[in-house]
């Protein structure tokens, strides 16, 4: 049965499959599930269960996961096994799950988390005949509208109350990070106020807000000129190394010269594989393909080496003004 995470509190009340699939993208949405999940089989389960941890992945070698399932447990006559399936799956991890379920006993209960399954994945007879005998649950992004609504809910879970102008302040500084929203909410109750103001959450914010270059890169590549220039001067007030800096945008301009050049005889899908480009990465790629011609790409490498120059002092200016003006092209 397909359902979402809203709905997993009401279906756990109605059944205990033997095994629950929670798909997506966004960590703290899972971790939120696998708790439901956990915390209402500890009170159907006796007290000695074991419970077995697994990160499986292409390399993974299944006979072991075979034998958790079908091996039963020395220490307890319970058994419930936590898998983290990282892409790319194992060829047979789903025939191996499919298989298990047709004779699993009612005392061993899995986990699995995965990020996002491809609509395709899921359309495929074997996987939909797999979903139709476990609890899936689809974990889908918070969207911008439903933000503010998610913090009431967060904040009021924590025994906060907050101004809707202070839940206005955190959406925005957090940019739809959940993991970083809930962050700040957690510190908030740790400090002990019950009535939050914006001045408390924006003081909360400043002591919080960390950026590093690879995060410069994401919103220079995007064109959001304004976030890239405030993650800039953040990354000032952190007293990063500008030489470290430099590296960093010296390495993905030169990556992309490099996808550029060889994009005439290869598909991109091949170099985004060569070039170990991960699924959440390709859109910003992608951006910067679009935004940054190879020639570009060249420019802006012999300006970064001038910017170079400068930071050793072999080359009168300011790198960092000269680092804000490459932004601003």
């Amino acid at each position: 049965m397909k359902i979402s995470l809203r709905e997993l509190p009401q279906a756990l009340k109605k059944s205990t499959p033997n095994l629950y699939w929670i798909a997506g993208d966004e960590f703290l949405q899972k971790q939120e599930a696998v708790s439901l999940i956990l915390k209402t089989l500890k009170t159907k389960t006796p007290p000695e269960t074991e419970t077995i941890f697994l990160t499986i992945d292409k390399n993974f070698d299944l006979v072991l996961l075979h034998q958790a399932i079908s091996e039963p447990s020395l220490f307890s006559s319970h058994q419930i096994i936590k898998i983290i399936l990282e892409d790319p799956w194992p060829p047979k991890f789903t025939q191996i799950i499919f298989d298990a379920l047709l004779n699993l006993p009612n005392t061993i209960q899995i986990i699995i988390s995965s990020s996002k399954i491809p609509q395709a994945k899921q359309q495929e007879n074997g996987f939909k005949i797999l979903e139709s005998k476990i609890l899936f649950i689809q974990i889908w992004p918070i969207e911008p509208h439903q933000l503010s609504a998610w913090i009431r809910d967060k904040a009021a879970q924590l025994g906060l109350h907050i101004h809707p102008t202070a839940i206005h302040y955190l959406a925005q500084s957090t940019e739809g990070n959940l993991l970083s929203t809930y962050q700040a909410l957690e510190k908030l109750a740790y400090l002990g106020p019950q009535e939050i103001s914006l001045s408390l959450m924006e003081s909360v914010q400043s002591d919080m807000t960390h950026f590093d270059p690879f995060n410069l890169i994401d919103s220079w590549f995007l064109k959001d000129i304004p976030k890239t220039l405030r993650i800039f001067n953040s990354l000032l007030d952190q007293e990063v190394e500008l030489t470290h800096v430099l590296w960093v945008l010296a390495q993905e301009i030169r990556l992309l010269a490099n996808l550029h050049t060889e994009s005439q005889n290869t598909p991109q899908f091949d170099l985004f594989k060569k070039y170990k480009i991960y699924e959440k990465k390709k859109p910003i790629i992608q951006a910067g393909l679009r935004h940054f011609s190879k020639q570009t790409c060249y420019d802006l490498l012999q300006k970064l080496a001038q910017i170079d120059r400068q930071i050793k002092g072999a080359e009168p200016g300011s790198a960092e003004q000269s680092i804000q003006k490459i932004f601003l092209c």
